[in-house]
């Protein structure tokens, strides 16, 4: 198809996401499934499935979608693997999401050229215990602790005495496999006729609902493509789980983009807010959003409360390091500093004062030159001067998200230079790290992507004569 997006995938040790927005799974370029479903009861699988013997991988999201497809090329045959978590489209056009204890994999394998000989196996330990298999008429149940896990496949399973299931399996060409996995919240789910389980419906609803989904956004410029597949990841990766970064700065990011429904159904979450780091970096996009108009306005005074005192808390937070420095310093400044604009564009009732007295606390405790993240964080954050007590060194706050230094780094450069005016550097710097692939990154570095995409792309430039950093951000 023309319109279809194609994201190169590394080999190795990066990943691909899948997600239902209700969970998330990763793909490795090993062929190997890790699926963590929403679930009380806690646990995951593993499904590793390739062929049995080398062979090379090429990988890539189908169109705007979170659908995935793997193709091995084995000596002169080719074998087609489609994973997805699936979603589909009601009578109404409405999104039907699994029920959590009903939440599924599905795994399609096709050869296309043959014969290929495939090999896989399968681990899970529902509720936080290794499975119990037992066998069913329709499938195999593999029971844990208050949760099962029941495969639904054509052709024969070996059952190991570990608890774990493996096969070897040859397709020639045009035949295919199907692997159908689905998580129950009960140790005796009543398992469905294999009949009833043909995916086929399955990855045409999932198809129908991401397209349409990816057809809200009205952005056509040239970067188009990779903005709306990290839209499309950023939905599916980081808005599964209840809480944490990604998923507040992803609805930030993605109502921006046109997703407006995104940010009101993330702030309803019953604990969205009550993750500080995320709720701080919320707060810092909210300000951004709003007072350059990159936000629509939202009905989300409800929450206007429960804001002011993540505020109250980053304050707090900033008052108990004794260094003045650590991993939430970042998220610390740029939340504080979110609210107090708020409060300062009147869409936010509150006392900004103290807030603003814990941020000159903090950059003058941190003030000097050097470090991983290296100097410019007040340019970064927009900081007025009476806030920003800093030599000529500039800021260094350490900043640990996700374990992920250099790739974050690179986009706090950029975000660096967009405050600081320089638009054309930061549209260069970002622009160099989406034709990078970015599925091996974590969903914080998707968020922050996203967003910085949508105010370098969806704003327009500064006028001339603005003041810039100069040439020496390093983007080359």
């Amino acid at each position: 198809m023309a319109d279809e997006l194609t994201l190169t995938v590394r080999q190795g040790g990066s990943l691909a996401w899948l997600g239902d927005g209700a969970a998330t799974a990763t793909v490795a370029g090993d062929g190997s499934v890790s699926w963590h479903p929403a679930s009380d009861a806690g646990g995951g699988v593993t499904f590793a499935l390739a062929p049995d013997g080398p062979a090379v991988a090429k990988r890539a999201h189908v169109g705007e979608t979170a659908v995935l497809q793997t193709t091995w090329a084995v000596g002169s045959s080719q074998v087609a693997v489609t994973d997805f978590l699936p979603v589909r489209l009601g009578a109404a056009g409405d999104v039907v999401h699994p029920r959590r204890s009903h939440q599924r994999l599905v795994r399609l394998v096709e050869a296309t050229t043959g014969p290929v000989r495939l090999r896989f196996r399968l681990a899970a330990n529902p509720g936080g215990r290794p499975a119990e298999l037992v066998e069913d008429p329709n499938g195999l149940l593999l029971i844990g602790r208050g949760a099962a896990v029941v495969l639904q496949t054509t052709g024969e399973v070996v059952l190991r005495a570990d608890g774990e299931v493996e096969g070897v399996f040859e397709l020639a060409r045009g035949q295919r496999r199907a692997f159908l996995l689905t998580w129950h919240d009960d140790e005796d789910p009543e398992v469905p006729e294999a009949a009833a389980t043909v995916p086929d419906w399955e990855l045409d609803g999932t198809y129908d609902y991401w397209l349409a989904w990816a057809r809200r956004c009205p952005f056509q410029g040239a970067q188009r493509q990779a903005l709306v597949a990290l839209a499309a990841m950023t939905k599916a990766a980081g808005l599964g789980s209840p809480g944490g970064e990604a998923r507040l700065l992803g609805a930030a990011a993605l109502a921006a983009w046109g997703f407006e429904d995104e940010l009101p159904a993330c702030l309803t979450a019953g604990d969205a807010l009550h993750d500080l780091a995320a709720s701080a970096w919320l707060l810092d996009a909210l300000a951004e959003g709003y007072v350059t108009g990159l936000l629509p306005p939202f009905g989300w005074l409800p929450h206007a409360e429960a804001l002011v005192a993540v505020a109250d808390a980053l304050a707090e937070r900033l008052g108990n390091q004794a260094s003045g420095a650590g991993p939430s310093s970042a998220a610390c400044l740029a939340g504080l500093w979110g609210a107090t604009r708020l409060v300062e564009e009147g869409l936010l009732a509150a006392e900004a004062g103290p807030w603003r007295a814990a941020i000159r606390r903090q950059t003058a405790a941190v003030a000097g030159p050097g470090g991983a993240w290296g100097a410019g964080w007040q340019e970064a954050l927009g900081l007025p001067p009476e806030l920003a007590p800093v030599p000529a060194g500039g800021l260094e706050v350490p900043l640990d998200l996700d374990g992920t230094v250099e790739p974050l780094a690179r986009l706090w450069r950029v975000r660096r230079a967009l405050t600081g005016g320089a638009w054309l550097q930061a549209r260069r710097g970002l622009d160099a790290l989406l034709q990078e692939p970015l599925e091996g990154l974590p969903p914080v570095a998707w968020s922050h992507a996203l967003w910085l995409g949508a105010r370098i792309h969806l704003q327009e430039p500064p006028p001339p004569g603005r003041a810039t950093l100069g040439d020496d951000l390093g983007f080359d």
